[in-house]
């Protein structure tokens, strides 16, 4: 049997990208407060779950506070450092991540589109955080590629690269909804703004409108 044969399925997939998403490193931790990390950068994204315990980000000068079930996106060379709060300790794991060029074997500066645009919220700053439960599927599958790393049977390398690509896309859907749902939560007021400019794109879509043209006609 040939070692180097790939469902057909998995062949098609391949095929239709350039570039793959590659686990560079994966971490699992226990620190107390008695742990000091200095600050540090690295070329890849960083994701880190919040196991049990609280900790503190600094992130290119901005804090952000985590605690059970938090996950945080670091975006690639921003500078960090991780500072555990909670008395009783902090565990978490650490998934670090690229895309490599599939025909050449070598790693892209950042990203695949940027990381879909740093995950499809457009976000410009230096990281994103997410609230998930602990049976929450991105954590399902946390667990699935932690556990495939160590799996050395035919096929499992490239079986990463999906649970990776799931994993992007399940983190996509929970920003999105968390985005939505934070809009539903806003005042009556803000609603109300929002629901103007969605009638004034509405009955202007044919005109060359531009979002300054929003912002006078809404103020």
């Amino acid at each position: 049997m040939d070692n180097n044969i790939l469902p057909k399925a998995w062949e098609s997939l391949l095929s239709s990208s350039t570039f793959i998403p590659v686990i560079v490193k994966t971490i699992e931790r226990f620190h107390d407060t008695s742990w000091h990390m200095e600050p540090n950068r690295h070329e890849c994204f960083e994701m880190v779950y919040i196991k049990r315990g609280k900790a503190v980000f600094e992130i290119a000068g901005y804090p952000a506070e985590i605690g059970p079930n938090d996950i945080i996106i670091i975006k690639p060379n921003q500078p960090h450092k991780f500072i555990v709060k909670s008395e009783s300790g902090c565990e978490f794991t650490v998934l670090s991540f690229k895309f490599i060029n599939r025909f050449d074997g070598q790693y892209s500066d950042v990203s695949l589109e940027n990381f879909l645009d740093f995950v499809s919220s457009k976000e410009t700053g230096a990281f994103i955080t997410l609230k998930v439960s602990q049976k929450n599927d991105i954590i399902t599958l946390l667990n699935r590629i932690l556990n495939e790393r160590e799996n050395p049977d035919i096929g499992s390398e490239f079986l990463n690269y999906l649970l990776v690509m799931e994993l992007f896309v399940l983190i996509s859907r929970a920003l999105k909804m968390e985005w939505e749902n934070s809009i539903k939560n806003k005042s009556p007021k803000l609603k109300e703004l929002i629901q103007a400019s969605v009638n004034y794109i509405n009955n202007n879509y044919e005109r060359d409108i531009s979002l300054k043209d929003i912002a006078r006609y809404v103020f």
